[in-house]
């Protein structure tokens, strides 16, 4: 499902791009991000992530034994670019994601396991230096690339299983790859949009118990965006 929803908003997305480029395409002198170099950007989005698998200090950390159901939710970004002139850029970007998390599942009690509601959520904001190619296709171009950065997660979820609760934060290397098109309107502006999978590294925490648990955090990420040249 989350399949059908990532390709559907794509294609939009790319439909859309196309006929902004073709309504700005008449002014045919002006300027475009790549002939200004230096260029700001900001996007916004939705996030559909993976369900977050963890570990207690006190098992074996080999064996996942909680995991936080986590529902969809949105992204916002910015920061600042380098067009090298070639195909590439060099990009320095700052960005804040939220979901909420449904509940908590304990597979190994029990023959199935057991489950409880756990309200709340999981943000991250994160900060990655990337590098993308864009193909040279004309004023429709379509680009791919990837970063690295960090993230710091806070997971506020609970009561759940009684008084059990997690409210921490903890920082976690964080990398990132993606594909999009992107559009010239002119008046050194490109239109985006992309798709971007974001995942950190594993980041411990402490419960209201004060019991360590360690997880990792993995998403889909699908944003339109707008780079302004200067």
């Amino acid at each position: 499902m989350k399949l059908i929803l990532l390709t559907s908003i794509l294609f939009a997305s790319s439909a859309f791009a196309t006929q902004a480029a073709d309504m700005f395409n008449t002014a045919e002198e002006a300027p475009t991000v790549a002939s200004a170099a230096f260029y700001l950007f900001g996007a916004a989005g939705g996030v559909l992530p993976n369900d977050v698998d963890a570990t207690q200090a006190d098992v074996d950390p080999d064996e996942v034994n909680a995991v936080f159901g986590v529902d969809n939710g949105y992204t916002v970004s910015g920061g600042l670019g380098y067009d090298l002139g070639n195909g590439f850029r060099i990009e320095g970007e700052l960005g804040y994601l939220n979901v909420g998390t449904v509940d908590l599942t304990l597979p190994d009690f029990a023959p199935d396991g057991i489950s409880d509601d756990a309200p709340g959520s999981v943000s991250a904001l994160y900060g990655m230096a990337s590098v993308w190619m864009s193909l040279p296709t004309g004023s429709i171009r379509p680009f791919v690339g990837g970063g690295l950065g960090m993230a710091n997660v806070t997971v506020d979820a609970g009561p759940y299983f009684g008084d059990k609760s997690i409210e921490d934060t903890a920082t976690a290397l964080a990398w990132q790859v993606g594909a999009g098109v992107e559009a010239d309107l002119g008046s050194s502006m490109e239109l985006f949009a992309r798709y971007r999978y974001l995942a950190t590294g594993d980041f411990t925490m402490e419960d209201v118990d004060s019991t360590e648990i360690t997880a990792a955090f993995d998403t889909s990420i699908v944003d339109v965006g707008l780079r302004v040249g200067f």
